[in-house]
Order: structure tokens, then sequence, then C-alpha cells
């Protein structure tokens, strides 16, 4: 029998007919004839289409020998896919300054840029107490603030959530696996029954960042000697996260690990280990330890804080390191560098910053020192150290082989020009290095400073080529011997951020200078009427910037100079910088920390 052939190749790749018997017994064309003609279908030919069909699940049907290999197909492959992403969990770090380059920059991604707020009404304060109490709609509950309205903008925003910190705060918020974390001291008494506020103590707080609800508090005792752990002044450092576990150092000059998570129906962290600096190296900090470690694989990098004594000129330990480097999973010590020594000048408050295998420290001497990840046991560790000498070594050499690791120096770089003059307590104008490198595109950023008590005075900004240690530029002002107060670059506490070609740099005086990153050259500045002692985040195409006056300016990211976008007062000295995540800003004041966010449009 002959037929004119039907194009199926809509529904198979070969005849249809062979493929399914249901069109054995008859021609396609006649099942297509017989429902284009919209008669009904015979008795028969519903009979046979019925029996076809019921034959097909036979012909689809899976061996169970097949079945069975397909199961453990699909779990093995779910069980895989689990690990991948547990894998990739586990190397998401997190750390101040969003990476281990230090650059608080959120890198627009195409097809995923929320808005983030460019104003809000910032509510009322109890101007006695500094608490924010809400607005007009609030529920009156000191922490946790209620909705703060807007025009009904694309751009309005609101207060999602309030948080009493301590009284004093000098951290940015930190956030990771769904958390903010955030050193202050413990005014805020989270765990009053044990510790009431009357106890001084440095505190760590975690709160659910969707929720703000309190999660854990780390408390740590004060030292008796005030002169290396000031009253009231808190836990500075800023943690970062890894895997389940974070690292900081305490107001105790401690390295510190704890596990995110708190065991279940506890309000306190597990404590994984810790490492005094003191006693374990002979670190005597000045005034406070500050430093934010960071990850590289398995090492964890900071500073110590070595200092001077309350003399306020001499180095009780020179020996002692001034550079550190440990197992994360231990805390035992890997490397150790006395960098500065008997050079120091004031406190080492400053943290590393990495570019590839290269880590830079800045100095309290007024150096930026810069050291390269080496394989093999370590020629004449902690060479600048005496009596810590050994015992570092050994720690390292006792070490197996594939854990060994050091840091050997490739240069150093003085950020002071010749002929400065150190003479102390602000005086002079000789600084030390106490803002954080900034890394961008091989090379490294960095302001000169001194101690916030010193006061103000004249600092210089240099671009540094990192591979050669060579200055590609260097900036002091728009005019640095002009009598205009914005003409001139004057000490710095923060670090820079960088994006787009452009340099934002905040210093202690209160200016805000935009330079053209490639060349120094300056493109506008901006006077905000306090001290600035953090540095800009940059995110949204705006810079967020908060001062001691408790301003959040919010500037466009451009070269030409445009008024803020806004001011906004949240009734507290800011010394940190804001944190971002998603649609929502995080900030800190001396006692609150905020959730800011943008209310969802409704249609």
């Amino acid at each position: 029998m002959t037929h004119r052939s039907v194009d199926t190749t809509a529904l198979t790749p070969a005849r249809s007919d062979a493929v399914f018997p249901i069109f054995r017994s008859k021609p396609v064309e006649s099942w297509v004839n017989t429902a284009r003609s919209n008669r009904p279908f015979t008795f028969r030919e519903n009979e046979l289409l019925e029996s076809r069909l019921r034959e097909i699940p036979k012909v689809f049907s899976i061996p169970p020998a097949m079945r069975f290999l397909f199961t453990v197909f699909v779990v093995v492959f779910a069980v895989l896919a689990v690990r991948l992403h547990a894998a990739d969990t586990e190397k998401t770090i997190v750390c101040w300054g969003q990476t281990a380059q230090r650059n608080h920059v959120r890198s627009r991604v195409p097809g995923d840029s929320p808005t983030l707020p460019e104003t809000w009404p910032s509510g009322k304060f109890d101007r006695r107490s500094g608490r924010w109490v809400g607005d007009d709609d609030s529920r009156g509950n000191d922490s946790r603030g209620a909705n703060a309205h807007g025009s009904g903008s694309r751009n309005d925003s609101r207060i999602a959530w309030y948080k009493r910190l301590g009284d004093v705060c000098y951290g940015t918020p930190i956030l990771a696996d769904g958390r903010v974390l955030i050193g202050t001291n413990n005014r805020g008494a989270y765990l009053e029954d044990e510790y009431p506020s009357t106890t001084d103590l440095g505190v760590l707080l975690c709160f659910d960042a969707g929720s703000g609800d309190f999660l854990w508090q780390y408390s740590s005792a004060k030292l008796e000697d005030g002169s290396i752990d000031w009253p009231e002044q808190g836990i500075c450092s800023n943690p970062v996260v890894e895997g389940g576990k974070l690292w900081f150092v305490s107001n105790r000059c401690e390295v510190v690990c704890l596990a995110v998570e708190p065991r279940a129906g506890s309000k306190k962290p597990e404590v994984l280990w810790t490492f005094d600096m003191r006693k374990e190296l002979g670190v005597v900090p000045h005034n406070m330890a500050s430093n934010s470690p960071l990850l590289l694989g398995d090492m964890l990098i900071t500073g110590t804080s070595n200092g001077v004594g309350s003399d306020d000129k001499t180095v009780v330990n020179p020996g002692a390191p001034s550079f550190l480097a440990l197992d994360k999973h231990s805390g035992r010590v890997l490397w150790s560098d006395a960098g500065p020594g008997e050079n120091i000048l004031d406190g080492q408050w400053g943290s590393p910053a990495v570019w590839n295998d290269h880590v830079l420290f800045p100095g309290g001497d007024g150096f930026l020192y810069c050291y390269r990840i080496a394989p093999g046991p370590p020629p004449g560790l902690n060479s600048n150290a005496d009596s810590n000498a050994d015992s570092n070594a050994d720690s390292n050499a006792d070490a197996p082989e594939g854990e060994k690791a050091t840091l050997r120096p490739v240069w150093t770089f003085d950020c002071n020009p010749p002929g400065t003059v150190w003479k102390g307590h602000g005086a002079g104008d000789k600084n030390i290095l106490i803002a954080t490198p900034v890394v961008d595109d091989g090379r490294v950023y960095i302001a000169t400073g001194q101690d916030p008590e010193s006061g103000e005075g004249p600092g210089v900004l240099w671009c540094i080529d990192i591979p050669s240690g060579k200055p590609v530029w260097s900036y002091k002002g728009r005019d640095p011997g002009s009598k205009e107060f914005e003409d001139r670059l004057h000490r710095a506490l923060a670090c820079a951020a960088v994006v787009d070609g452009l340099l934002f740099l905040c210093d202690f005086s209160g200016v805000v200078h935009c330079l053209d990153v490639a060349t120094g050259r300056v493109h506008w500045t901006h006077d905000t009427m306090a001290t600035l002692w953090a540095g800009p985040l940059i995110a949204d195409g705006k810079a967020y910037i908060g001062n001691s006056d408790g301003d959040v300016l919010i500037f466009k990211v451009s070269p030409e100079k445009h008024e803020p976008l806004a001011v906004i007062n949240m009734g507290g000295s800011i010394h940190g910088s804001p944190a971002v995540a998603g649609s929502a800003l995080f900030l800190a004041t001396d006692r609150a920390l905020f959730k800011i966010g943008n209310i969802p449009e409704t249609r």
C-alpha cells in the first residue's frame, strides 16, 4: 500500500510510524485527515486508537535494572551538587573592605543592580541618651525601629530596624551568612544578668541581618593596664568570616577564632581558639589593639598593634612582632616580623591588604612594607626579633613540610617625604600609617596620618606600583601651600576607594577628595564640616560617607562636582564605613546599628 508521506518532523526525527506502533496499522495521513475533516471517529477507529494508546507505556517502560541505575545516578549527582555548593560556600571569605584588597566597592553586575537608598527619614532621637525612638508610626520599641515613611518616590527608604550598641563603636558592620557582626563595648548590656551595663567589656555582637534579632555576644574582660586597653573603648577589630568561623583581634590583644553559629539555646558563641599576642610574643599595644585580619589560604594575617609605651615615646619591646601570620585552624604561628621595631613612632592600628601573593602592611614608622608568600621554611624567621625568634622558628619548623609558610620581604616604601620631622603629640609634619592600604589593578594607595588625639596636620596620599615598589604619583592637595582649607590634603585615618577611574579619599579634617586614579589629579573636594574617620562605601553609583557629627553624605560617583544627593543625620557619631547587602544599607553610629532599605514599589 502506498501513501503520501506526511511531514511529522515536528514530532520525531524519523518516520512517526517507525517509532509509535499506534500508527503502523493506519497511515498517518489517514489519522490527520480524519481529524481535519471534523467528522467523528468511527467506533473501530476509537477502539483501535485506545488499544494503541494503552501500548505506549509498555513501549516506554524501563527495565528494573535500568531504573535502579538511574536512581543511583540521580542520588550521586545530588550528593555531589550539595558538596560542591558546600565547597563553594567554604571558599567564600567576607572581610572588612569587601575583599582582601580592601577596596570598599560593590561592583556593578549587569542585570543584578539593586537600587540603594538615596535618602531616608532618620526619625526621632532622644538627644539625652542618643537612642533612636522611631517616627510618628513607631511602636516605641527601644531595640527595633518602626516604619519611617518617605514621600513615595522611587528612592524613598525607611529604617527597617535599629539595634542599640554600647556607647562607643569604631567598626564597620560585617555581613556574612545572614548575620551582622559589629564590635562595641558593653553599654548595650545584651547579657545583663551576667554582665550589667556598668561592667566594662570588649564586645562583639551578632544580629540577624533580616530581622535584627539579637543572636549572641562575645565578651572580653578588660586588661588592668588602661594604657594598653583604654577604658570603655570596646572591640575595634572587624572580623573576617569563612566557612562558619570568624577571626578578629580582641581588646586584650588576642587573636580569637569563634564559631559563627552558637550552641543550641546559647547567647554566647563557641570559642574555637585564642592566641594571646602579649603573652606569646611580647607585644605591647599603645592604647588599644585595633587590627582587622584577613585570610590567605590557611594563613590568617594580621598586625599586632605593637607600639610605644605610656610615655608616648619609648618602644617597650622593639623585638616583638609587628606583623603576624597564624594557622587559621589552630592559631599556631607560621610567620612573624618585627618590621619597624625600634623605629615605631606611636601605635600601629592599620590592617594588611593583599595583591596576588603579595601582602602589604602599614607600619608605625611611616613605611609601607611589602612581603611575598614563598614556599618552604623561612630563612632567619623573625630576624628582627630577639627572644621571640627562636620560639617562632621552632613552631614553624615542627610543622609538616606541606604546612610550612613564610612571607619574604620584597620592598619597603617611606611614605614621609624627605625632610619631614616627627615631634609627637601632633607637632611636626612627619606621620605614621594608620590607614589600611587599598589595592587596585596592581597599585596600592595609602595616605599618612596620626593618632586622632594628635589633631589635624598635613598629609600625603601615595600611589605605588606593587611589583616594583616605585611611586606612580603622590597627592598633597590641589594647592598644598594654599590657605584654602579644601585645597590641602590633611592627615587621614581612612582608606581610599577606587572605582570607574576615580579615587575617593576622606581626610581626618573632614574633606572628601575625588581624584583621577591614573594621574592623581584632583577633580573636586568637599568639606563635610566634621572629622572623617572612615572611608566611603561605593555602591550603585553612589559614595556613602559618615562623619563624626552623625551625618551621612551621599555623593554621585562622578568626576564632576555635585552637591551631595542627601545629608542625613543619624543621631550619633559615625566612625566606620557603611556596609551593603542587596538593596539595604547597614550603618553603625557610636550607639546604634541601623538597617536601611528601599520601600518596595506597589502597583
